[in-house]
């Protein structure tokens, strides 16, 4: 059986094409996903389809997404009055209105039924919440399970489930009728008139189910409907446009949790970690719970306000904890964490000025031994190839490299690593993600730099691969001459 982190990831995968990915598959997915639109739908979508992503550029260099928020607010309200009314929306059983909304309502998106499944996990969530579960149980406590009608019999299973509810969980309580209801009620008395109370709160269900398949119908990513998703381990509280982790950031976790500094923090060593972009906290705080035993001074940044929220309210969901004026390094145990809203060039400057103000580097000026970043990357050529769900609903400021090569933020990374005072100390590492056709152009630069640095050099020491075979992860190491 896999996991439900499995599967989530599996999910994610399949229901946003990759950013990065440019081939054949990624673009006939692309092609598949307008085309299967209804024509009256597709024309809403003007600010997302290629005639108007010239426009790209001035949001990426203004920053501002509220353009592209609003039009998926107004398609989502258009899609709402095109559904099929709620009354026509099948509740003899879960399997009637599962398979309604896969094949009737979400035929159009990507991955109907992964869609759908956890879409109906989040509408019972909503729906039904701890009071009203117990409030239930309540009612049929003194009930035996033929004392019921056959659409409450149908439901009961689910129903009864407690949150937080898994994929595995829904399938246990669909497919295994009764089971659940016969371990929670008890021996046959006389039967409870309660299938008015029951029809009331299927109706509630089903209108919450409707909402929300009609959000994705609009091609809103199925993360920010749900609003927190799994990451290596942690769960992550989403919220557009703050960038969606993508399952291939999980392999870069993996991969600098092997590196020789990772080893030397498990041996109790002190780790200094930046985080650069940090947007969810996905890479750092994966790192820290994953070392929540090492002694790990990190900082994340990121210039949006959103995302620097995120980070911190992340932090505190998976018991990372965050700097204070109070800290003290003498009685540290655990990793602790600084979140600071600043862009990398900002914060390159104040770590070169020692300026205290900025709240850098726990007021220390030292040195990083480990930068991790997914920096923006994608090529400004590719833009026009992404899906729906990223062009009119994530930050393209956090997708987009600007440059011509997609590098323009990246190269902002390499000068801060390698001009001194470099954030990263001498043997320090950095790892990024990156686009496959830029390793090759990482050598060239950081061959520039080495010819003009005397102190130190940045070194290419390693490309590492994803899953899919591409060159996806560069560890780059600063070697004193």
């Amino acid at each position: 059986m896999f996991s439900v982190g499995f599967c989530q990831t599996l999910s994610g995968w399949c229901s946003r094409s990759s950013p990065s990915r440019s081939g054949s598959f990624w673009q006939a997915v692309h092609n598949w996903s307008v085309t299967q639109v209804p024509r009256k739908w597709r024309r809403q979508w003007i600010s997302c389809t290629p005639s108007q992503r010239s426009q790209s550029q001035i949001l990426l260099r203004t920053g501002s997404t509220k353009r592209r928020s609003s039009t998926g607010r107004r398609l989502t309200h258009s899609v709402l009055s095109e559904l099929v009314p709620a009354e026509q929306w099948p509740l003899e059983t879960p399997w009637a209105l599962l398979r309604f909304a896969e094949r009737r309502v979400l035929s159009a998106v990507p991955e109907a039924r992964l869609s759908a499944e956890y879409l109906f996990i989040e509408a019972l969530k909503r729906t039904w919440d701890e009071s009203r579960r117990t409030h239930l149980k309540a009612l049929l406590k003194d009930l035996a399970i033929e004392g019921l009608g056959p659409q409450t019999q149908a439901w009961v299973d689910v129903l009864l489930l407690q949150q937080p509810v898994n994929r595995a969980q829904l399938w246990s309580a669909m497919c295994f009728s009764k089971t659940f209801a016969s371990q929670t009620l008890q021996t046959r008395r006389e039967p409870l008139t309660i299938e008015t109370d029951i029809s009331q709160l299927l109706k509630d269900l089903r209108a919450e189910y409707r909402q929300l398949c009609g959000r994705r119908l609009s091609r809103e990513p199925l993360q920010y409907i749900c609003g927190e998703w799994d990451f290596h381990g942690i769960n992550l509280k989403l919220q557009a446009p703050v960038l969606i982790p993508r399952p291939e950031t999980e392999e870069l976790v993996e991969y600098v949790l092997q590196s020789e500094w990772a080893q030397r923090a498990r041996a109790g060593a002190t780790l200094r970690l930046l985080d650069i972009g940090c947007g969810t906290g996905a890479i750092g705080l994966a790192l820290l719970s994953s070392l929540r035993r090492a002694r790990i001074q990190a900082v994340a940044i990121d210039p949006n306000e959103t995302a620097v929220r995120l980070t911190k309210e992340n932090a505190r969901r998976n018991q990372i904890s965050l700097w204070s004026a109070g800290w003290n390094e003498q009685q540290q145990r655990t990793p602790v964490l600084k979140v600071l809203q600043q862009s990398i060039q900002s914060y390159a400057r104040a770590f070169r000025t020692n300026d205290s103000s900025a709240e850098n580097d726990f007021e220390t000026g030292s040195p990083f031994d480990l930068v991790v970043s997914n920096p923006p990357y994608v090529l400004p050529g590719e833009l026009a190839t992404l899906a729906p769900e990223i062009l009119c609903f994530e930050d393209m400021a956090a997708l987009s490299g600007i440059d011509e090569d997609g590098m323009g933020i990246i190269r902002m990374i390499l000068e801060a690593c390698d001009t001194e005072p470099s954030l990263l100390a001498p043997g320090g590492e950095l790892w990024m993600e990156l686009d496959p056709s830029q390793p090759c152009r990482i050598a060239e630069l950081l061959t520039r730099y080495s010819t003009a640095s005397t102190v130190a050099r940045l070194e290419l020491v390693e490309v590492k691969k994803d899953l899919a075979g591409s060159e996806r992860f560069v560890r780059i190491q600063r070697i004193v001459r």
